[in-house]
């Protein structure tokens, strides 16, 4: 799945408006980093959650990472 959301990230980046594109990705790539993290206390802390995971949904973070 990660190697899918960085194949879609690299073409979507070379689209002409890739800007608001790849906005639109923020999420997903934030949620596969979250499920590879080796250190899942960082999402339980809020100012690193907030930079790292902050379009992730705040309740369904522990869920994912249940998983």
């Amino acid at each position: 799945m990660a190697k899918d959301i960085q194949y879609l990230t690299e073409f979507v980046g070379s689209l002409e408006n890739a800007f608001m594109l790849q906005q639109n990705l923020d999420e997903l790539q934030q949620t596969v980093a979250l499920m590879g993290a080796e250190n899942e206390d960082e999402f339980y802390d809020v100012s690193i959650r907030n930079k790292k995971y902050g379009r992730v949904n705040a309740l369904n973070g522990p869920v994912l990472l249940e998983k």
